[in-house]
């Protein structure tokens, strides 16, 4: 990312598994507002960490 002039950029790396309703019949399938809710707390823990 250097080479294409981004020298002082930080990186986040985040990582979740999402229901499938699989094996537990009582898990909540994911749904467009649990996405919401969890890209909301990310942008908002990034920002309370100053990223």
């Amino acid at each position: 990312m250097d080479v294409m002039g981004h020298e002082n950029l930080s990186v986040i790396v985040a990582e979740t598994g999402w229901p499938s309703s699989g094996i537990d019949s009582g898990e909540v399938d994911e749904t467009l507002l649990y996405s919401e809710m969890f890209l909301k707390g990310l942008f908002w823990l990034g920002s309370w960490w100053g990223w």
